[in-house]
């Protein structure tokens, strides 16, 4: 299986507009010196796309200071083990797999939940135990953790400073800018159909042959999480596959969603992001920015880099020709096996030199993840100046 599921992670889950009134308040200087994260635009991790840069977990000590990481960053230090702590999967978010089952979280730690198209049991209220050695699925990583009951407060206080390195003991885990973070999310795996076979991912994740859902069972499907789980709160839908974007479907399924704001948030709406390949042609993913935010996952055996190169470059453009689109989140993830790091280079070369793509877009360069039957997780075997790519471009 491969780490596609870091794409959800890399930006806050958050309103990029939500997070303008902090800026405007403090000022740039000061926001450098209260987080620590956001910097000059010049900085290749950070733009008007995602301030945080790619940075989206926070590790909090008992004085409620904060250092901020990317998952990359954490898997790459070890620094992602959070085993005996409170997890808020299930509370905060759920995993839907390709068959509809449901699960707290992608490691599946609280056990089977329910069938999205069938009937839900009762979801816990209650944070879970971990038992897993190893947190590796970026979506997991930024789910709120703390150490025991007493330090649950501190996966809900903005930190007041931001640590030069990371905490000595850190209690707590949070979503980076937690305060501004929509309160529930599901992450979706909506088929294992794809037009992809790559060495790594597995056939239980992926194959070319599956049936679509149908739209009938995809509406059924949000409305029972509608229903069940988010309820009168703003939701943000996290929908990989298998290649979801080659679901007939799949844009009605956005669209509707986008059509039904939140009860408890007047003028507002439900969220939504995508994990594609970028096969589609450029003027599909020219549409898409419009209804949900992008994560292209580049996986080398079969990407087409000159066309992708072409599709980035068109999504650049829709958003600096609309204001509403500029706070759209789009990021591309290269997916990087051991030894493919000097291709990961010269494509973020090639990535970098489309214009604009540093203030409307965001680069990963992220491992590939080895799950075992109990999605236990562990790195693929990479070199340690590999694992260094990971940590300067996490």
């Amino acid at each position: 299986m491969s780490l596609d599921k870091f794409a959800s992670t890399s930006m806050p889950d958050c309103n990029m507009r939500d997070l303008i009134p902090p800026l405007a308040k403090y000022g740039t200087l000061q926001m450098i010196k209260v987080h620590g994260i956001i910097g000059p635009m010049s900085d290749s991790t950070k733009s008007l796309n995602n301030p945080s840069g790619n940075k989206s977990i926070v590790l909090i000590n008992s004085q409620q200071e904060g250092k901020s990481f990317s998952a990359e960053e954490l898997m790459a230090r070890e620094l992602n083990s959070w085993q005996g702590w409170l997890c808020a999967a299930s509370v905060e978010n759920l995993c839907v797999t390709h068959d509809g089952n449901i699960f707290g979280a992608v490691c599946r730690e609280g056990g089977f939940l329910g069938n999205v198209f069938e009937s839900f049991v009762d979801l816990s209220t209650e944070f879970i135990l971990c038992k897993k050695k190893w947190c590796m699925c970026g979506t997991d990583m930024a789910l709120r953790k703390f150490r025991s009951p007493e330090h649950r407060q501190l996966a809900y206080l903005d930190p007041v400073k931001e640590l030069d390195e990371a905490p000595l003991e850190a209690l707590a885990v949070q979503p980076i800018y937690q305060s501004q973070c929509i309160p529930k999310q599901v992450t979706w795996e909506i088929s294992r159909r794809c037009n992809y076979s790559c060495s790594y991912c597995p056939p239980s994740s992926s194959n070319n042959y599956e049936a679509h859902r149908s739209w009938g069972s995809l509406k059924q499907g949000v409305q029972n999480i509608f229903r069940a789980f988010v309820k009168d709160d703003q939701c943000k839908f996290h929908f990989s596959g298998g290649e979801p974007t080659i679901n007939p479907s799949f844009v009605d399924l956005l669209k509707w969603i986008k059509d039904r704001p939140p009860e408890n948030k007047p003028g507002s709406h439900h969220y939504c992001h995508v994990t594609t390949n970028g096969s589609r042609q450029p003027e599909y993913y020219e549409e898409l920015i419009s209804y949900t935010q992008i994560g292209i996952s580049v996986h080398f055996e079969f990407a087409d880099q000159e066309k992708l190169l072409e599709t980035i470059q068109a999504i650049v453009e829709k958003k600096k020709a609309s204001a509403d689109l500029r706070w759209q989140w789009f990021g591309v993830r290269l997916m990087v096996p051991p030894g493919y790091g000097p291709q990961a280079e010269k494509l973020t070369e090639k990535i970098y030199e489309i214009p604009d793509f540093r203030n409307y877009g965001q680069l990963n360069i992220s491992p590939i993840i080895r799950f075992a039957p109990n999605y236990e997780g562990h790195l693929a075997d990479y070199e340690d100046s590999e694992k260094t790519l990971f940590e300067i471009h996490g």
